[in-house]
């Protein structure tokens, strides 16, 4: 599909009469919205959000006025909210082109329990961003460029995608969102030091830009924060830099926006800022409870409560308050999914994070039985048919069954159980193409990673008498995946930690004081680090 950018049709030509709209072929709107969506109430409007300043082509209000909205939740990280709005506006106007942009947005990922909606919206929004009256395109050239653009990110990937938001920025100078579109999918990530590459360096540059030139929107200041949340610690200063920030994006939006309160629980928790860290979470988790009540939703739809409850658990319990943890963990597990909705983002947050957290606790606190007798029960225990999720309870189970071994000094077995524990990761690393189609590859994929870390981990535990344990911690370090804002760790320790306790049983004081300083660096609020840090300074 390619556009034309010398379109004749206007850009601001902001509405039309529906009923005269000119496509011959019927098409259902209500094939784009899902059931579990279809019988909700009309969503409220949130304005704390902000309101990108974007023409919407369509003569009515409500749909324009519900696609802006949808467009600022999706910035937001409020998906499931956005998808709301979008399809409301649809009701209004079951010919707005945007709004079916919206819905694909917002539905981005690939294996999305509305899968299907996604799909007619796709469809639906390249049949509009082509049809002609008299040869000429129908729809202003900019919502065109939007639905290619999406169209690109959906089918080929970030690279084109990106090409055709910066021609839309160039055509179309006013328009912020693409602007933040554009730098957000541009962004380049890290290296393997923790230093920003070049992309990443300007992406920055850029956002800084914008938030000067507007710096009371709520929009231009998350896309800042989003840029560098995830960043290694050694490449932001959390503290000084983005914790202001997170503070004023809560304070422009009114602290009603339930993401952006657990935005800023998330980047304080790795400033080192607990009491901050613990408000903001609870205060999202109330927004979202609240959200959920007045809305009439289930649990299936409300990931983000889910997700930030286990994020305030993950910093009760690094604080040392690990019964406060577990009650609310416990809590947690009651939640109960409705029947059909197996792969909503609430079931899969609960399945995989909430149903694995009492296991990730007690592995921190060191009591291996206790965390193997928390693990769920896997489907199959036979490797060769094991699904993903049951591959990952096997590799936990022989992680803490090495733990207990070593922990009773039998080597022999230890060992083996490790060498059982590298064939069920060789096995799981060989499904990542098989799990690349499926609902649960974003779970899937920071297990796994994880699980790669805590058995160079385990290595070095065995290597301890080899004088090769440092080697292994160093490659456990090397091997540790970013900080993730929208899914709790899953590893609760840092792994600098547990080598600067070997490092103080082997007598190397100094060198134990380095990795807990770096442990700390790595996650402030870890207090054993502290603990032992301030052993050795005595």
């Amino acid at each position: 599909m390619k556009w034309i950018l010398a379109c004749s049709i206007s850009f601001l030509a902001v509405g039309f009469a529906q009923e005269a709209f000119p496509v011959a072929e019927v098409f259902d709107v209500k094939g784009v919205i899902a059931a579990p969506v279809a019988k909700l109430a009309v969503p409220a409007m949130l304005p704390q959000t902000g309101e990108p300043q974007l023409l919407v082509f369509s003569s009515s209000l409500e749909a324009q006025k519900h696609v802006r909205q949808g467009f600022a939740l999706i910035h937001a990280s409020w998906d499931f909210e956005a998808y709301r709005h979008f399809t409301t506006a649809l009701e209004a106007d079951p010919q707005c082109l945007m709004a079916y942009c919206g819905i694909v947005l917002s539905l981005t990922s690939p294996r999305h329990e509305f899968n299907e909606q996604r799909a007619v919206s796709y469809n639906r929004m390249l049949t509009l961003a082509e049809f002609k009256v008299d040869g000429q395109f129908y729809y202003p050239e900019n919502e065109r460029m939007y639905a290619v653009a999406i169209a690109e990110l959906v089918v080929n990937g970030l690279g084109n995608s990106v090409r055709v938001f910066r021609q839309l920025c160039n055509d179309y100078p006013n328009d912020l969102q693409a602007k933040l579109l554009t730098t957000y999918l541009s962004r380049g990530g890290y290296n393997v030091l923790g230093n920003p590459r070049v992309k990443q360096r300007m992406a920055v540059e850029e956002f800084e830009e914008l938030v000067r030139k507007n710096p009371e929107d709520p929009m231009a200041l998350n896309f800042l924060i989003m840029a560098q949340a995830e960043a290694p610690s050694s490449a932001v200063d959390f503290k000084n830099d983005l914790l202001p920030r997170a503070l004023k994006l809560s304070e422009i939006s009114e602290g009603k926006v339930a993401t952006w309160q657990a935005l800023l629980g998330f980047i304080a928790m790795r400033s080192g800022d607990a009491p901050l860290a613990e408000k903001s979470y609870r205060e999202a988790i109330a927004l979202f409870e609240k959200w959920q009540e007045v809305n009439k939703l289930s649990a299936a739809d409300n990931d983000g409560l889910i997700r930030s409850q286990l994020f305030l658990a993950s910093v009760l319990h690094a604080q040392g308050k690990t019964k406060e943890a577990s009650v609310l963990v416990s809590s947690i597990l009651k939640t109960k999914i409705e029947d059909g909705r197996e792969y909503s983002a609430g079931a899969l947050s609960l399945k995989w994070c909430g149903q694995l957290m009492p296991f990730r606790m007690h592995i921190e606190s060191g009591e291996p039985l206790s965390a193997k007798l928390s693990l769920p029960q896997p489907t199959t225990t036979n490797r060769k048919d094991m699904d993903p999720y049951s591959a990952i309870l096997l590799a936990y189970q022989l992680y803490a069954d090495t733990l207990l071994s070593l922990g009773k000094k039998e080597f022999t077995a230890a060992r083996k159980q490790h060498g059982q524990l590298g064939i069920v990761l060789s096995d799981m690393q060989k499904m990542q193409t098989q799990i690349s189609q499926s609902y649960e590859v974003a779970y899937f994929m920071p297990a796994l990673s994880s699980l790669i870390v805590l058995h160079k981990e385990l290595t070095a535990q065995l290597s301890e008498k080899d004088g090769l344990a440092y080697n292994w911690y160093q490659a456990a370090i090397e091997a540790l995946p970013a900080e993730s804002r929208l899914l709790p760790s899953e590893i609760l320790f840092p792994v600098e930690y547990r080598m600067g306790l070997y490092q103080k049983k082997v007598g190397m004081a100094e060198e134990a004081k380095a990795s807990f300083k770096k442990a700390l660096e790595r996650r402030p609020l870890y207090l054993k680090a502290q603990v032992e840090l301030d052993a050795l300074k005595r």
